[in-house]
């Protein structure tokens, strides 16, 4: 999928400011991450084609939902440094996702960071 620039996708998913999903040609959403590390989605991708070749040789498979916290290299100068570049409304975006989650209470049953 590409977005527009007014963010129409990005806003429909989520509206952290680097999110990931993949999604396969139906429309379903197979894998959702809050932040974009590359690592993590090139091992996701390899698990989806995986399981899709298994079924192909005739495994038969169930879908089940998982949920993982995963961990990136963070730099905060560094994000801001980014976020300036980027613009004005790049740097407002990020600093209200931050107000939006120190607002929210603990959400029972969800893996907490």
């Amino acid at each position: 999928m590409v977005d527009d620039v007014e963010g129409t996708g990005h806003e429909l998913y989520g509206a952290l400011p680097n999110m990931t999903y993949v999604i396969d040609r139906g429309g379903k959403v197979l894998f959702r991450s809050d932040w974009t590390d590359p690592p993590t989605i090139e091992k996701v991708l390899d698990y989806i084609l995986d399981a899709r070749k298994q079924r192909r040789e005739g495994l038969r498979m169930a879908p089940f939902y998982a949920e993982m916290v995963g961990y990136r290299w963070s730099d905060l100068a560094k994000h801001h440094e980014v976020l300036e570049k980027a613009g004005p409304q790049a740097l407002s975006d990020w600093e209200n996702s931050q107000k939006r989650g120190a607002q929210q209470p603990p959400r029972p049953g969800r893996i907490q960071i």
